[in-house]
């Protein structure tokens, strides 16, 4: 699923996308709580996120095209569908 991968503990709100992170590479990266990272389908979960949110439950930044609205928040280890 393409989503972003999420600090939970962080809730819904506006964050920053700080990594695109796609199926079939190898990555060092590790997410920061204030940070998301869109990932798609396939794509292993970085360190530091403990959670997947859907891309269908966010929502562009007007003027902000490094950021991303997350509409829902999720739990430690949920991934929101």
């Amino acid at each position: 699923m393409d989503g972003y991968a999420v600090v939970s503990s962080d809730g819904a709100g506006e964050f920053p996308v700080v990594k695109d992170i796609t199926a079939g590479f190898e990555h060092d990266f590790e997410l920061l709580p204030g940070q998301v990272a869109y990932i798609t389908t396939g794509a292993p979960v970085p360190k530091g996120a403990d959670a997947v949110i859907k891309v269908e439950w966010t929502e562009s930044v007007s003027g902000k095209s490094d950021f991303v609205r997350l509409t829902h928040s999720v739990e430690k280890g949920q991934t929101r569908a």
